[in-house]
């Protein structure tokens, strides 16, 4: 068999996630994490910014208000679609300060030392080789340069476990492409003690750490099975059939009816 093209995958997938790409069932969920991130990062007036797996743009529209007009940053994803419908937000906005890039965060194409900070938004497990992502980043920080960097903590999604137990039980059988999306030291990624360890490893130095828990809320299965397809969780849903996409979403909406709260 084949091996697969994993970041090939990933990035049809998010391009066609991204028109409604956190715009549906928890609205806003990237967005607000981004914006703390960015506020924890502490990006100064005038300074260049680099926002790897920009998606969106979660953090690239806060970091521009961090910046000022004589400050920059520039987006960059693998993403075909994530590039183009973040490239025409920017123009509606009358950005001149900022772009997107279609871009490998594995091979950037920037000079040594170009940038003041670098922000990875709920990424950083998406890469197969992240430590050269991470090692590119580095390179191209100034010697004084920052890092701000979003992961998921472990046992984040428990309140919809059973969503993974449902998907499983339809999709079919590919060992090749569940051994390439395993997440590499997946454990790492989901502790404080892992990133930092992780980070340090890159050449990071005074590494800091907060866990933040919010609570979002989708307010009924219909918002919720739209969600699926706006996000990462899509590349799973496409594997389903069509022939059980229908039975799927039955079982769905009536897992989402058992295990939700009033509010959602």
């Amino acid at each position: 068999m084949n091996k697969i093209d994993i970041k090939k995958v990933w990035a049809g997938i998010f391009t066609r996630a991204a028109p409604t790409y956190d715009q549906v069932g928890f609205k806003l969920f990237f967005y607000n994490f981004g914006k703390q991130l960015v506020e924890l990062t502490e990006i100064p007036k005038k300074a260049k910014v680099l926002d790897v797996a920009s998606g969106r743009g979660a953090l690239l529209f806060p970091a521009l208000k961090k910046v000022g007009l004589q400050g920059s940053v520039i987006g960059i994803d693998l993403a075909e679609g994530m590039v183009q419908k973040t490239s025409e937000e920017i123009n509606k906005r009358g950005f001149s300060n900022a772009k997107m890039m279609q871009m490998d965060a594995e091979n950037l194409k920037f000079q040594d030392n170009t940038f003041d900070i670098a922000l990875y938004g709920f990424c950083i497990f998406f890469f197969p080789q992240y430590e050269i992502a991470l090692n590119e980043s580095y390179r191209v920080l100034k010697p004084y340069g920052r890092i701000g960097l979003s992961t998921f903590y472990r046992n984040a999604f428990n309140e919809i476990k059973w969503l993974d137990d449902l998907t499983e039980k339809y999709l079919p059988n590919n060992k090749e492409m569940d051994k390439q999306e395993e997440e590499p030291e997946v454990s790492e990624f989901e502790t404080i003690e892992g990133m930092q360890k992780i980070l340090i490893k890159a050449g990071y130095k005074d590494v800091h750490n907060k866990i933040e828990e919010k609570e979002f809320i989708c307010e009924n299965a219909e918002e919720f099975w739209k969600y699926l397809w706006s996000a990462g969780y899509r590349g799973e849903m496409e594997r389903i059939s069509s022939e059980n996409l229908e039975n799927f979403k039955e079982e769905l909406t009536k897992n989402f009816h058992k295990y939700s709260f009033e509010d959602g």
